[in-house]
């Protein structure tokens, strides 16, 4: 059984375009390594917000996750740059063969994960705003060439 997914904080309402959806808020090193992992579903509206303390190139992956997932990168202002869909990997795959979804842009301070189809379904799309920066990391450094929201072990 991998490790506990409870999060201390109670998940933020937050607006990401004109919708509003429930994310949980992961702005500390281990929330940010452990992500989603080991969750078998989530609600539909829920999902989670990365907060780091820098923009760079970004790279997640899907380690113990069991469930499609829609990510999207953000700029420092909390506008999409890029949305993509990473698929759920068989459990047990070795680190070094699971696929890692890269940020186009070398900008990307947030990232929102959703339900698969979340995105297309509230008609977001690259453009438009998340109401994200209010939110700040709480790490002290940069995360430099770690930022693989999924890679507890």
């Amino acid at each position: 059984m991998g490790p506990s997914v409870a999060m201390e904080e109670l998940p933020q309402k937050v607006r990401i375009g004109t919708t509003e959806a429930w994310l949980e808020i992961a702005d500390e090193a281990d929330e940010i390594q452990r992500g989603l992992s080991y969750r078998y579903e989530m609600d539909w509206n829920r999902g989670m917000l990365f907060c780091f303390p820098n923009a760079e190139r970004r790279g997640f992956w899907m380690r113990h996750c069991y469930f499609d997932i829609d990510l999207a990168y953000l700029d420092s202002n909390g506008v999409i740059q890029q949305i993509l869909l990473m698929k759920a990997e068989p459990i047990g795959t070795p680190s070094s063969r699971l696929k890692i979804y890269y940020s186009d842009s070398d900008a990307i301070q947030y990232v929102i994960e959703m339900n698969a189809g979340w995105f297309e379904a509230n008609q977001i799309k690259v453009g438009d705003t998340a109401d994200v920066t209010k939110f700040r990391s709480k790490l002290n450094l940069p995360i430099k060439n770690k930022t693989k929201s999924h890679s507890k072990n």
